[in-house]
């Protein structure tokens, strides 16, 4: 479909909310807690991690994408626990801008409900009990009242993931991260007008 094809080779924009401390196989809050962390980091250090993300750089692709090798999709080696008996590779993608928009504070409750209601909206089986119990596990063993949800925006190359950009990040900051929710505002020159907002 050449309409498709030329749609994907444009640049795109994104907003984007994440949160420090956490990370899950998906790289979102539909995944499974693989590890947590009470560390806190700051804006400041923040702002200086995402500046190694600009210009042209390798991203490894997310273990949950449909990035084939031998034949068989990343997202099904994944399910099947098979990921680290490959090699997950890597292509150059290209970041314009990058920038930390704003922060949030949200309370463990509210938190809770929005990620159950998320995973719970899921159609067909995808692991939802046991994300669900990771994620119930994850709160009842914080220290937090209250957790940061951070916004960014980023305007870059097609084949970007905004998932892997956050798990990298996490992983630069000692802590882990997870992506919260990815919203397109624009692909190529045409801006998309959200009218939830």
């Amino acid at each position: 479909n050449k309409e498709r094809d030329a749609y994907t080779g444009l640049d795109k924009e994104y907003e984007f909310e994440f949160m420090l401390g956490v990370e899950t196989d998906t790289h979102d809050v539909l995944g499974k807690v693989t590890s947590s962390s009470e560390k806190d980091a700051t804006t400041a250090g923040i702002k200086k991690s995402l500046k190694k993300y600009s210009g042209t750089f390798k991203q490894q692709y997310p273990a949950y994408s449909s990035k084939v090798v031998n034949g068989i999709p990343l997202f099904d080696y994944a399910r099947r626990g098979k990921i680290d008996s490959i090699v997950r590779p890597e292509h150059e993608v290209s970041v314009m801008k990058l920038e930390l928009i704003g922060s949030r504070a949200v309370s463990k409750e509210d938190l809770w409900t929005d990620i159950e209601a998320v995973v719970k909206a899921v159609d067909g089986d995808f692991r939802q009990k046991e994300t669900l119990n990771g994620w119930h596990e994850f709160f009842n063993k914080s220290e937090k009242v209250a957790f940061t949800i951070y916004k960014a925006k980023v305007s870059c190359g097609s084949g970007f993931y905004v998932r892997q950009l956050v798990s990298d990040l996490g992983r630069d900051l000692g802590m882990g991260a997870v992506t919260i929710s990815i919203l397109r505002t624009r692909v190529g020159e045409y801006k998309i007008v959200d009218s939830a907002k």
